[in-house]
């Protein structure tokens, strides 16, 4: 029996289209685009919230400080009794052109007039040790007091290596 043209079996294929979204079963990109769109929707009103709640806070605490006295510090009015006299929980200011204050460290002898403090952060220069240490693993035979036999492991012909860095450190090495 002959075939003709007409019975011969054709078959195309067309093109395919891939879109990855939350259907996508091939894996993480569907889970991933998931979760940034609810990001998307849910991350800004919870910022935009939060930053209207701290600008009323804030608005809330002027309108008060600004309704009630303010006790106002001048150089001229300031002793012991006048600041004892100030009931709690009063809003206070005060300004000053002049800071009569020293700092020193009478250890390394140094005194600055106008400073409110003076820290000290000492620092060492030395050499700091690391120590490696390389090892093979041996075998050995083992026997008993009753004549047993035991193979055991143990670690042997060790190199040790000292490196030396140097550097400054808050603290002493030793």
């Amino acid at each position: 029996m002959s075939r003709g043209m007409n019975t011969m079996p054709t078959a195309r294929r067309g093109r395919t289209y891939e879109q990855v979204g939350a259907n996508d079963k091939r894996g993480i990109n569907g889970i991933c685009s998931v979760i940034f769109i609810i990001m998307l929707l849910v991350v800004p009103p919870i910022v935009l919230l939060s930053s209207e709640r701290s600008r009323h806070t804030r608005y809330i605490t002027l309108s008060d400080a600004l309704n009630s006295d303010v006790i106002e510090l001048n150089q001229k009015n300031i002793d012991e009794r006048t600041l004892h006299a100030i009931p709690p929980g009063k809003l206070v200011h005060g300004t000053s052109t002049n800071i009569d204050t020293l700092a020193s460290d009478p250890d390394m002898n140094i005194a600055i007039p106008g400073a409110l403090t003076l820290q000290r952060n000492t620092q060492y220069c030395q050499w700091q040790e690391i120590q490696s240490q390389d090892c093979q693993t041996c075998k050995r035979t083992v026997e008993a007091r009753d004549g047993s036999t035991k193979e055991e492991t143990y670690q042997c012909n060790c190199i040790t290596t000292y490196n030396y860095i140097k550097g400054w450190k808050n603290f002493q090495i030793n």
